[in-house]
């Protein structure tokens, strides 16, 4: 959605430059993903463009306050109520999270 220019390995293949089609035969050939598949990321990363890195941000969170309590806890730590409690959190900035989540 960019058209930025295409990598030069890419280039001789597929033109000068992204677009939509190029991006959905590229993820089908060098991704292995189905067609079907393919197009529903495509459509996703150009549509919402933010939603995977927010999503790699709050995995990161997630897990770095899940390992701070684990170790906090040590034996105790019990990973079915962390869940449990971290879920009834709802809706939460990720600051607000990791800090609610280590404790």
């Amino acid at each position: 959605h960019l058209d930025l220019p295409l990598p030069a390995a890419e280039a001789a293949r597929h033109g000068e430059r992204w677009n939509f089609e190029v991006a959905l035969e590229v993820l089908r050939e060098r991704g292995g993903i189905a067609g079907h598949r393919a197009h529903a990321e495509i459509v996703r990363y150009a549509g919402w463009p933010g939603q995977a890195i927010c999503y790699k941000l709050g995995e990161r969170a997630w897990l770095a306050a899940r390992d701070e309590a684990k170790a906090a806890a040590g034996a105790d730590f019990d990973l079915k109520a962390w869940h449990t409690r971290a879920l009834n959190l709802g809706p939460i900035g990720l600051d607000n999270l990791a800090a609610v989540l280590r404790g």
